[in-house]
Parts: C-alpha cells; structure tokens; sequence
C-alpha cells in the first residue's frame, strides 16, 4: 500500500488520531480499526493483511512508510494523534516505555532492603550502584537513561 492509495481508503485526523473508513459499502463513514488484544497497539485489516494505525497515520502524513518503528511517545499504544508518533529505532522504542516491577520505577530493583539502579545500554546491563532511597536510586537511573537514551529516555 502507498500513501495514495491509504488517503483513498481512510480519512486520517492528525488531531485525534482516528480513522474513518472511505471506502465500503458496510463500512462507510465508521470508525477503521481494532485493538488487537495481545499488544494493545490499533490496527486495520486492509486487502488481506493487519497494518499498524501508527505506520499508516505516518504514511498518511509524510507519504513514506517509517523506516524502520513508530514510537508512541505518551506510551499510550491507542493514541494515534500525529503529534504523539515519531519514528524510533527498537532500542529507542523500547527505551520509552513505562515502568513495571515493585518500586515502580523504571531501573531499579529492591534487592535486601536496598535499591539498585541499572540500565541496559549497548546490549549489557550497567549497575549504577546501590542506595538506601528509592529516590537516590531513580535519580541515578534519570541521569544515565538521559545520557543513554537522549530524547526517548522515560523515568
């Protein structure tokens, strides 16, 4: 698919981020996409196959297909709006993600009684030290997740 043919298809608003369908008889004028249940992110099945909502908005928007991902950078996999994509790397993808685990706070774990900072960069994991708060700890991970990671760095 190239642009020309996805702006026949679908109305793409880079303000809200929706899709409407064009085209069709049965879907006409209705909303395109469905979240898809294992990974969250919208997608469009289109002539047979699944497209990202990400990958055709830019399409739509710049008439080029990314390169290589789309990085949404609110994190939230339903917001298509234009001004929430850009494109990324993996590792810049996957750098701007939220937190998980039981501190709640990206890259640091509570290891007896005490908090470690970490972060994986160039494919090893970095200890960045032990510390008695959990505050130390996050602002450790802050710095070096913004050395490291530049503009797709998330703490």
């Amino acid at each position: 698919m190239n642009a020309e043919e996805a702006k026949k298809a679908w109305d793409y608003d880079p303000e809200t981020g929706k899709f409407i369908w064009k085209i069709g008889t049965k879907m006409r004028g209705k909303e395109a996409g469905t979240i898809k249940r294992v990974d969250g992110y919208r997608r469009i099945f289109y002539n047979g196959k699944f497209y990202s909502c990400a990958n055709i908005a830019w399409l739509i928007s710049t008439g080029e297909w990314p390169e290589e991902e789309i990085d949404h950078i609110n994190c939230d996999r339903e917001d298509n709006r234009l001004a929430n994509l850009r494109p990324a790397t993996r590792k810049q993808n996957a750098a701007n993600k939220k937190a998980y685990g039981k501190t709640g706070a990206r890259g640091v774990v509570l290891i007896k009684g005490r908090y470690q900072a970490r972060i994986q960069a160039n494919k090893k994991m970095v200890h960045l030290g032990c510390f008695d708060t959990l505050e130390e700890a996050a602002q450790a991970y802050r710095s070096a997740a913004i050395q490291t990671y530049g503009e797709f760095a998330r703490y």
